[in-house]
């Protein structure tokens, strides 16, 4: 079950690479292609906590999950 405040927490690049345990250099590329969920903050990219840990998730579970209303 996620905390509250995980809903909301922003990652940086640093850290979402270090979550997804890939260097910035994958991270960046990602965001190029749109294939992972970002943010713009004016010219920074950030991610939330809260999309990454589904995107990560198998597609048949997001659509479990979102079917559940979770």
């Amino acid at each position: 079950m996620m905390n509250p405040q995980d809903e909301t927490k922003f990652l940086t690049v640093a850290e979402c690479a270090e979550l997804l345990r890939v260097s910035p250099k994958t991270i960046y590329a990602m965001v190029s292609e749109a294939r992972i969920p970002f943010r713009k903050v004016g010219a920074r990219v950030v991610f939330l906590y809260s999309e990454i840990l589904t995107w990560t998730q198998p597609e048949k579970d997001r659509r479990s999950k979102k079917a559940r209303g979770e």
